[in-house]
């Protein structure tokens, strides 16, 4: 029915296959599995860094180095517009 989980020894054999580097694999890796457990926690990085198991300025020094962005929030809709109420119109 459905496929197959992908293993590590399948994602190792595809990329000796593919000429890539020790450190490009390990850059996309870490890259990757930081961007989800960001994701998982809200981007609230102290969160994350917990999860990871690293210190909060590790994971900072990380999202610099592997150049990490917080993806665009979606805009917000624009708040009701103000009506200003007179409550002593309302009290006769």
């Amino acid at each position: 029915m459905g496929r197959e989980p992908v293993t590590l020894e399948d994602l190792a054999s595809i990329a000796v296959h593919a000429g890539l580097s020790y450190r490009q694999i390990r850059r996309d890796f870490d890259r990757a599995f930081i961007v989800e457990v960001l994701n998982e926690c809200g981007w609230n990085q102290c969160k994350a860094a917990r999860q990871l198991g690293m210190h909060r300025n590790t994971l900072n020094r990380k999202i610099y180095e592997l150049k990490i962005v917080r993806p665009a929030r979606a805009p917000r809709k624009p708040p009701a517009p103000y009506v200003r109420v007179d409550w002593r119109e309302r009290a006769s």
